[in-house]
């Protein structure tokens, strides 16, 4: 459990976070809106993030912080998934929604990760006989500050690899590199938070 934590975290904070920079591109350029938009998704995100916290405080009480993690791994990865195919011309209502809930999954991955940190230092004292709390929290840490720099690597490289260019006024990007944006936004997040919540369950079943 003492590294599993450490790799899950990373895991989805590299989607995560790939997820956040892509915002303004993907609401600009994909869904073709006023930045007005950019704000209401950032505005309802964090709304969902911080109205969530009671509903999965209440979940970990009764289903556990395991089990409360893989949750909000299915409701994040289906609302990036979602975000991947959505596209220009979706009902307000619609984008609102998935904004409230993909801040909701967000809330509950950062909640239950967190929350499970010193069961992952416990876990370790009892199976090592040592102490380790603060070398467990300086590897926490790292991971969370290596992850955030990989996620955007991740997407410049994506970006470059098909050729980004910022468009002009009133012009349109072409259609692979919407595409291309579409994929940081979406698809890499939920890869990454879906490969987390396998890492998670794979590693849980291999522990004695």
């Amino acid at each position: 459990c003492g590294i599993t934590m450490p790799v899950t975290k990373h895991n989805f904070l590299v989607g995560s976070t790939a997820h956040t920079v892509t915002a303004a591109y993907y609401v600009r350029y994909v869904m073709q809106a006023p930045n007005s938009v950019l704000s209401a998704f950032l505005l309802v995100y964090s709304v969902g993030m911080i109205a969530s916290q009671v509903a999965w405080l209440a979940a970990c009480r009764r289903i556990g912080k395991v089990r409360s993690f893989l949750a909000a791994t299915a409701i994040y990865g289906t609302v990036s998934v979602l975000w991947a195919v959505l596209g220009s011309g979706a009902p307000t209502w619609l984008f609102i929604l998935l904004s409230f809930l993909n801040g909701t999954g967000a809330g509950g991955l950062l909640l239950a990760s967190e929350s499970l940190l010193p069961d992952a230092i416990e876990d370790d004292c009892r199976r090592s006989g040592a102490r380790r709390e603060g070398t467990l929290a300086s590897l926490f840490a790292f991971t969370e500050k290596g992850a955030n720099a990989l996620g955007v690597a991740l997407v410049g490289f994506v970006l470059g690899w098909f050729h980004y260019q910022a468009p002009a006024a009133g012009e349109a990007v072409p259609a692979n590199v919407a595409s291309a944006i579409m994929t940081c936004f979406g698809l890499i997040p939920a890869f990454f938070v879906g490969i987390s919540g396998l890492w998670w369950l794979v590693a849980r079943r291999a522990s004695p």
